[in-house]
């Protein structure tokens, strides 16, 4: 999985990032592990820096609005009322996490979901402190 993350319960946040080949479903794997982490609170802000990956190409709005999905299911249904900030590092990214959030089943009032291009601009959306650090650990 090219996901590591980071859980901060003093700024409320899951930082997560990705580096390298983003297959279909390891979004989803990577928020059922966050979910299940015992350090995960409710309602904790999630930040994916996925700059340094590409998401996948099946990626659109005919994809995401199956309803025999896996990504569809409601893997948020104990978990709502937080922001979701994606920063990807280009306009073909932008444009599939864009589908992602226009589709039905991925109902806005459950995640407050939002793509940016500048991390400091989304840093600054969950309400991130300016001098907050992300404190990754290595990636091996």
């Amino acid at each position: 999985m090219p996901f590591q993350y980071y859980i901060d319960p003093i700024v409320h946040c899951v930082c997560i990032r990705s580096v390298g080949e983003i297959s279909l479903y390891d979004t989803q794997n990577i928020i059922e592990k966050i979910f299940s982490d015992g350090r995960h609170r409710q309602r904790m802000h999630h930040l994916f820096d996925t700059t340094r990956s590409k998401l996948p190409i099946e990626w659109n709005f005919k994809f995401f609005s199956k309803p025999d999905n896996r990504l569809n299911q409601d893997l948020f249904r104990n978990h709502t009322k937080f922001k979701m900030a994606w920063v990807v590092a280009d306009g073909e990214d932008f444009a599939r996490l864009h589908q992602m959030m226009l589709s039905n089943r991925l109902s806005p009032e459950i995640v407050e979901r939002k793509v940016f291009r500048d991390l400091a601009v989304a840093r600054l959306w969950i309400a991130l402190p300016d001098e907050y650090e992300i404190k990754f650990p290595d990636l091996n």
